[in-house]
């Protein structure tokens, strides 16, 4: 087999970055732990690599306003080992320290995982829950778009030519909140997710005012904010009644296919009711546990 050739440059600075990206069958290099794989399969055939570790607009964690910021090419270590990440949304912690193993997380990158847009993406969710931000440029200026309008389908986003996910601000509550993120997968370590799910809530020791919002990845093309289960469960206690019944409306909400290679639909779907239990037995607030927060 003959191997494909490609060039490959490394910009200092997005605007020599956003240059060479509108070359003909440019292609970005954030981690490359999902590139990588896609050129040794030939899936992805580039002219050009633009390699984007040494710009430096593209690295950081930073509180901007209300929002936590992340640089797109901030790695999943760096977010794993951030104490104010872990102050202000454990959920992302929890969703970097689950992210395959040590030496890949040195590689990979949140953008890189989000642009990629793979159904197991592990910060999918996270993204979704939060009502997440995403700043996307190019050579033309900034725009914003939300993470719910940015995945498309299987590895599609909305993206375009010449375009680059430069940094996700992450809205973080002013009320109190817990928040966490898990995943079931085949094997114990480096697997990839055959489900996973992000939880956020809010005013989580006052029932009435409590607010739930739940993501799940790997059972439709797209991550999938849980609408009609958060409402079944928000303002309520969590008896045994509630919790039956969103497990119920969870089954009717996802969209597992049958011919998944990772797991089952009914596997899925146990294994998110399981993940659900879980979360709120950890946060202490199934009824007769409530007060729990993290």
């Amino acid at each position: 087999m003959i191997p494909h050739t490609f060039r490959h440059t490394c910009p200092t600075d997005l605007e020599e970055a956003y240059g060479q990206l509108q070359e003909p069958d440019a292609l970005p290099l954030a981690g490359g732990t999902d590139l990588i794989v896609n050129l040794r399969e030939r899936r992805a055939r580039p002219a050009l690599l633009v390699d984007l570790k040494h710009c430096p607009e593209l690295r950081g964690i930073e509180m901007r306003g209300d929002d936590l910021w992340i640089g797109a090419c901030t790695t999943i270590n760096e977010i794993r080992q951030s104490s104010q990440i872990r102050s202000a949304l454990p959920v992302l912690t929890d969703a970097a320290s689950r992210f395959a193993c040590h030496e890949l997380r040195n590689r990979a990158t949140i953008g890189g995982n989000l642009a990629n847009a793979a159904p197991c993406a592990q910060f999918g969710p996270p993204a979704v829950v939060t009502d997440a931000v995403f700043e996307i440029g190019s050579a033309h200026g900034t725009r914003i778009i939300t993470a719910h309008d940015f995945f498309r389908g299987v590895n599609q986003t909305d993206l375009q030519r010449g375009e680059l996910l430069t940094g996700i601000r992450f809205p973080v509550p002013n009320e109190p909140s817990c928040s966490a993120s898990g995943k079931l997968s085949r094997t114990k370590g480096m697997d990839l997710p055959s489900v996973s799910m992000a939880i956020l809530v809010l005013n989580p020791s006052r029932a009435e005012f409590r607010e739930v919002r739940i993501a799940v990845g790997s059972v439709a093309p797209v991550p999938l904010r849980m609408y009609r289960t958060e409402s079944i469960l928000s303002g309520v206690p969590l008896s045994p009644d509630v919790m039956s019944a969103a497990r119920q409306m969870m089954d009717q909400e996802i969209k597992p296919r049958a011919s998944s290679l990772r797991a089952a639909p009914e596997t899925k779907r146990a294994a998110l009711a399981a993940l659900l239990q879980e979360f709120f037995t950890t946060f202490g607030l199934l009824a007769g546990t409530e007060g729990g927060q993290r």
